[in-house]
């Protein structure tokens, strides 16, 4: 049938870098190009593509949760989370970019519900960051049921490439998790 998207998502694998960087580059070129200087924007997007394929491994080694979502088998997005590392009672969602191309799909919603459910299982809250200004990423989480929290900080980006980095307005968005099924049994008990 014409027309007709299979989505899905999974836990990423290590042949996943390139795929993984495509769509992180890709994401920080659109979404970024009037809050970041061109300069520093073009070494972004070009060390997040090519710098995935090295970062996934140790990023798969760690306490936390490397998800890919897909769109007709190609991966187009993922979902990168684990404990807050400002509040490890709390999960944190470190980073969430889908291709632009897959905007408006239905993948980024379906890639960050089942990246919610996964971390329901051993936290009550989730929060993530993201640039002040980036509307549409804002609109998204809000839509997602995600609230600021009120809380802001300053983040230094750096270009993935060197030692170029940039200052950030970031603003923090919580939500609270629906109850995990391994949680659900628990409380069974």
């Amino acid at each position: 049938m014409v027309g007709v998207r299979r989505l899905g998502a999974r836990v990423a694998v290590p042949g996943d870098g390139a795929a993984i960087g495509e769509a992180h580059g890709a994401a920080w070129e659109q979404a970024y190009q009037d809050l970041f200087d061109p300069t520093f924007l073009v070494r972004s997007v070009a060390g997040r593509r090519r710098g995935w394929p090295d970062a996934i491994e140790p990023l798969l080694a760690e306490d936390g949760l490397l998800l890919v979502g897909e769109l007709n088998g190609e991966v187009m997005a993922f979902a990168h989370a684990g404990p807050a590392r400002e509040q490890p009672t709390l999960a944190e969602i470190y980073g969430f970019y889908s291709h632009p191309e897959a905007w408006g799909s239905g993948l980024a919603s379906l890639l960050l519900g089942e990246i919610c459910a996964r971390l329901a299982d051993r936290w009550q809250r989730v929060v993530l960051w993201t640039h002040r200004d980036a509307g549409r990423a804002r609109a998204f989480y809000e839509k997602s049921g995600f609230a600021l929290t009120g809380a802001q900080r300053i983040e230094t980006l750096s270009d993935w490439i060197g030692d170029a980095t940039v200052q950030a307005p970031a603003v923090e968005y919580g939500k609270k998790l629906a109850e995990g099924p391994t949680r659900s049994r628990e409380a069974r008990r």
